[in-house]
């Protein structure tokens, strides 16, 4: 965490893609849930207790969670290390990078 000179202190997170420590609410955040903790129009498919994973706009969501740089060269990066392949089903793969392209696309 950042020292600001009031005392207050800011939320530091690292990129998955290009390791660098930045600001919290300057990266993008994907997020994992049980279905069963919370019915939210973010999920998918029936609530039975099986993961779900979308990417969390506000950086406000429970859940597990990763973060992303708001570019598209570490977009590109994290793609194609394929991070996100290992740890998730292709489904849900395609889905959110189909979703981080719409985010990054209208950013930038």
């Amino acid at each position: 965490m950042l020292n600001i000179s009031k005392g207050k202190r800011l939320p530091i997170r690292m990129c998955v893609s290009c390791r660098k420590r930045k600001l919290k609410f300057d990266l993008l955040r994907i997020a994992q849930v049980k279905r069963a903790a919370k019915a939210s129009e973010n999920f998918e498919g029936a609530n039975d207790g099986s993961r779900s994973v979308f990417v969390d706009e506000a950086g406000k969501n429970f859940g597990r969670g990763l973060y992303l740089c708001n570019s598209l060269e570490c977009f590109e990066k994290f793609k194609k290390s394929k991070k996100l392949c290992r740890n998730f089903s292709p489904t849900t793969t395609l889905r959110i990078c189909s979703e981080l392209e719409r985010i990054l696309g209208s950013d930038v």
